[in-house]
């Protein structure tokens, strides 16, 4: 009884540490909250109604780890940030920039180290354009990846975009969202219109690649009622995309971004958090869990949300950095950005009229407890039942993605699952040998 007991309590506690939060702190921070460093708002930023700074991006180029800021303050600039401490190192030439609503918004970095910036464009009479920088010199011009012609239909783009893949290698994408207002007099439908550019050979230039400039077109009618601000789509590693704006529930889209059909309802996760980002996915213990992470415009700061197994209405928050300042941001922009390296992982956060900061996000230890060998067990499954096949256990126990025990028999192979669907952890302990595994109800 005694070492039953043990290995209840055992169990116990590496779940408890499982299930628990990650720590974020302070790396640096420029803003106008009493958490500044010495230095406050940076000249870039300022607090005012218009916010003109938005876009950010982090990446390493070459041996450099920058961040890259987009500002209309006081004047058009793109800066290269120092990302150990937050000092600017330099400026990007946008000397030959033209066009656009804003002649440029938002920043992306590909995989292969190449900077680019989209401008912003309205209306039916605009170009919808995204620059290219294969570095990062101050004296580099960049060349026009995409030149896009806004027609009757398209109302906005260039709020957020994403870029993902190498340049060099061709497997690059551009993705960019926009919202559209249809229907005729009395209706309210909101179309959610989605681009995507795919690279082809550059047939001027063997062995290299371009943008085709004729992107993929998505459209999907997802809510009724007033037009949703600044949709952006976020890449996760389970090749699907997390689809939010401002004020939206969140939408799943399957890897052809049609509607997977799950919604995150704004109960669940906030809905004035936008412009999400995949930050990281844990390993080991009882279930792999992914932590996405967000700017919320409300209070201005990172929220981090965990993500146990791809359940996405069992999602979570889980932390969230400083508040950079009282809100000032009537359009609800800023960023967030990830490092997840060898130095650790670190999110860094902008918001438009009040700083930038950067915070080293700390992941409790991973639990090993739980795995204590690699036998395997079978099970038997039925509607209703989980049965132990070939033994009787001291214990079975069934824990959700949560972590938090839902059933439990002693001294019986069989256990009543009538009324729990879903990725479950069962943990059998057969003469005080424990294991574990996962297992779809």
């Amino acid at each position: 009884m005694k070492k039953i007991t043990l290995l209840l309590v055992v169990a116990l506690v590496a779940t408890t540490s499982w299930a628990q939060n990650p720590t974020v702190t302070k790396v640096w921070e420029f803003s106008a909250a009493p958490t500044s460093d010495v230095g406050g708002l940076p000249g870039y930023i300022k607090t005012s109604t218009a916010d003109r700074c938005r876009g950010m991006a982090y990446g390493k180029i070459g041996t450099e780890k920058v961040l890259v800021v987009a500002t209309r303050e006081t004047a058009n600039a793109v800066h290269v940030i120092d990302a150990s401490n937050g000092t600017i190192l330099r400026q990007l030439n946008i000397s030959t920039l033209t066009g656009g609503t804003f002649t440029l918004n938002d920043v992306a970095i590909s995989t292969d180290g190449k900077v680019l910036i989209c401008n912003l464009s309205a209306g039916t009479a605009g170009t919808f354009k995204v620059y290219k920088w294969d570095n990062i010199l101050n004296t580099t011009v960049p060349t026009v990846a995409i030149s896009f012609a806004l027609t009757a239909d398209a109302s906005r783009f260039g709020d957020h975009f994403v870029v993902t893949g190498s340049i060099s290698a061709g497997t690059a994408k551009v993705y960019a969202a926009s919202q559209l207002k249809v229907g005729g007099a009395g209706v309210n439908l909101n179309s959610q219109k989605i681009l995507v550019w795919s690279m082809i050979e550059d047939t001027n230039n063997p062995g290299t690649y371009i943008f085709n400039q004729t992107p993929q077109e998505i459209f999907s009618v997802v809510n009724a009622g007033s037009a949703w601000n600044l949709p952006s789509v976020c890449p996760i590693p389970n090749g699907k995309f997390l689809y939010k704006a401002n004020g939206s529930s969140m939408f799943v889209l399957n890897n052809d971004l049609s509607l997977e059909g799950t919604t995150v309802s704004t109960s669940i996760i906030d809905g004035s958090t936008n412009g999400y980002k995949f930050l990281k996915t844990r390993t080991g213990g009882a279930v792999d869990t992914t932590y996405i992470v967000g700017f919320r415009y409300s209070d201005n700061r990172a929220m981090i949300y965990k993500l146990p197994q791809y359940t996405y209405t069992s999602m979570v928050s889980a932390a969230f950095s400083n508040s950079l300042g009282a809100s000032g941001n009537a359009n609800g922009t800023g960023r967030v950005c990830v490092q997840d390296d060898e130095e650790g992982t670190n999110v860094y956060v902008l918001a438009s009229n009040l700083g930038i900061g950067k915070y080293s996000v700390v992941w409790p230890s991973t639990p090993t407890s739980l795995n204590t060998t690699k036998e395997s067990l079978k099970f038997t499954q039925t509607t209703n039942t989980l049965k132990v096949q070939g033994t009787t256990p001291s214990t079975i126990e069934l824990f959700n993605t949560l972590g938090q025990k839902v059933q439990s028999v002693i001294n019986r192979n069989e256990l009543n699952i009538s009324n729990l669907r879903g990725v479950h952890i069962v943990k059998v302990n057969v003469n005080g040998v424990t294991s574990t595994q996962k297992i779809n109800l």
